[in-house]
């Protein structure tokens, strides 16, 4: 992702990372960071009531 100049920050990256191992599906309004991660599962919540 570097090459690309699409980095992810650390925060991002170690909750995603928490989530990934224990099968987790992410609940955030941020979903533009983590869908760059593959096999992450994400919801928003905030999209959904809107």
């Amino acid at each position: 992702m570097k090459s690309k100049g699409k980095m992810i920050e650390d925060f991002d990256i170690l909750i995603a990372s928490i989530a990934l191992v224990n099968h987790c599906v992410i609940v955030t309004n941020n979903v533009d960071h983590f869908s760059r991660i593959d096999e992450l599962q994400i919801e928003n919540w905030i999209s959904a009531i809107g």
